[in-house]
Parts: structure tokens; sequence; C-alpha cells
């Protein structure tokens, strides 16, 4: 008898319980937008190649209501590629979405 996989795949948000991050920058500011459907704990990484930038993490975020954070860029980091991870924790569970972005 032939296995079906059960769950979800891989990489793709939970019945969209989180948006995509809006990313933008404003002189040394990374801007990032996002909004949870359902409520919990958010937390939002912007990362350069391995590095971390910064971190946002909103302890109880509400859901339907966008969440915005701004992390503060160093002097000595240029405009470039960055990925932003968001990752949203209830009590159904985790979870994580992520973007590249030109910034």
């Amino acid at each position: 008898m032939p296995t079906v996989p059960t769950g979800r795949p891989q990489g793709r948000p939970a019945s969209g319980r989180l948006s995509t991050p809006a990313v933008a920058r404003f002189g040394r500011r990374i801007v990032v937008a996002v909004s949870p459907k359902a409520p919990g704990r958010l937390a939002v990484s912007v990362f350069r190649g391995k590095k971390r930038i910064g971190v946002c993490v909103v302890p109880r975020a509400v859901g339907n209501r966008q969440v915005t954070c701004t992390v503060r860029v160093r002097t000595g980091n240029p405009r470039g590629t960055v990925r932003v991870v968001a990752v949203l924790v209830t009590k159904n569970g985790t979870v994580r979405v992520q973007r590249t972005a030109r910034v």
C-alpha cells in the first residue's frame, strides 16, 4: 500500500496566519510591516547574509492588526539585499515566513 504524506508542505504559512513582510529603508532605518491573522508573540529578524542586523519582538501581537518594526542599521552597512524573517507563535503552533528585499 503506498504511503500518503500527511500535514502541510514545509515552507508554506499555515492557513495564511501571517502576511508577507513589507520592507522599506529610510536613511539608517529599515522598516518592516507585517500583519498577523491570529494573536500571539511576533518576532521579526533582519539578516544580511548570515549576520543578523537586528530583531524586533512584540510579546502580544493583536490579530488582524498591522505591526511595524524599525531596525537601525549601522553606518558601515551599505545598501544591499536583506532577508526578513517573521515568526508568529500562537497557542495553536508556530508560523514562519521570510522575504528577501533590496534596501
